[in-house]
C-alpha cells in the first residue's frame, strides 16, 4: 500500500507514540514497550499494529530489517538536498559534544 493509507483510530495511536518516542530517545520502541504503553499483555499485539503500519506505508525496515518510520520521497530533485549548518570557529576549537542517553519506556 501507499503511504497515507487510512488508519484506524488504535493504528494512528500507536504511529503517534512511535513518533513521540523516537523524538525523545532518538530510536523507535520495542515491541514490548508499545505493548507496556497500551496495556497489552502480549508483545504480539504491538508485532501486529507494526506490520499494518509497515503494509500502510507507514513504516519501512532498513537494511538490518529494524523498522524505521517511512520517508516520502522528495517532490523534486532540489528537495533532496538539505541545508547544512555552518561550522564555526568555537565548535572547531572546543570539538562537538556528543550526549548518548538510554531510552526509557516508561
Amino acid at each position: 500500500m501507499k503511504l497515507n493509507a487510512p488508519l484506524t483510530m488504535r493504528q494512528q495511536q500507536v504511529l503517534d507514540f512511535m513518533r513521540s518516542f523516537l523524538a525523545d530517545n532518538d530510536q523507535l520502541p520495542t515491541h514490548a514497550c508499545i505493548a507496556k504503553r497500551f496495556g497489552w499483555k502480549s508483545d504480539n499485539a504491538a508485532l501486529t499494529f507494526t506490520k499494518i503500519l509497515e503494509a500502510k506505508g507507514y513504516l519501512e525496515r532498513n537494511t538490518l530489517g529494524k523498522y524505521r518510520l517511512a520517508r516520502p520521497a522528495p517532490a523534486s530533485p532540489s528537495a533532496a538536498f538539505v541545508a547544512l549548518p555552518v561550522v564555526s570557529r568555537k565548535w572547531h576549537e572546543e570539538g562537538p559534544t556528543v550526549a548518548v542517553k538510554r531510552a526509557s519506556c516508561s
